[in-house]
């Protein structure tokens, strides 16, 4: 998939991805929870009692239940990586969060189309500051023109608008003296 070069090029490439289904990520169930857990049974667990490990064990599933499978698999792997002891629920919640899903095609490309776009607004803004034509901007961009002084709005009804290098003529350093 390559970023879009052009106006047409990003609105295909939109539709296209906006047409794609959103990808829904499940939470984990409880013996996926249980099975991570049993993951970070290889590390040493400070001391407690069975009846402890019992209800510690309800406890985790019971915090760990917003989470995915795969967030619950890069914690467990997380943990033995890099912990010496058997987490408590908060370092569990921690490296569970910390977990980053891969990015499906369909945001890949809203994202390029996002990129291109505020590329296209940067680069009339920059034409438009050197005299350039101003009729492809919409009306948004002209505002956003106008307030940061490249553009003058001369009647806002009709819409009429010069660039002020046009108005001013060219830009002059001022010299200090």
């Amino acid at each position: 998939m390559h970023a879009p070069e052009t106006s047409e090029q990003c609105r295909a490439l939109r539709t296209w991805a906006e047409a794609l289904p959103v990808e829904y990520v499940p939470t984990a169930t409880d013996s996926e929870i249980i099975d991570a857990l049993i993951t970070l049974a290889v590390l040493p667990k400070r001391s407690s009692g069975e009846d402890e490990g019992r209800m510690g064990t309800t406890v985790y599933v019971a915090l760990l239940r917003e989470f995915s499978l795969p967030a619950l698999e890069f914690m467990a792997m997380e943990a033995v990586r890099t912990l010496k002891w058997y987490p408590v629920p908060a370092e569990c919640i921690a490296l569970a969060k910390s977990y980053r899903v891969a990015m499906s095609e369909r945001e890949i490309a809203l994202r390029q189309c996002a990129g291109y776009e505020a590329g296209a607004f940067d680069r009339w803004l920059a034409a438009v500051a050197v005299g350039r034509s101003i009729n492809r901007g919409p009306d948004q961009w002209r505002r956003v023109a106008v307030e940061r002084g490249i553009l003058r709005c001369l009647d806002r009804e009709a819409g009429v608008f010069v660039t002020r290098a046009l108005y001013h003529g060219p830009v002059k350093v001022w010299s200090g003296e």
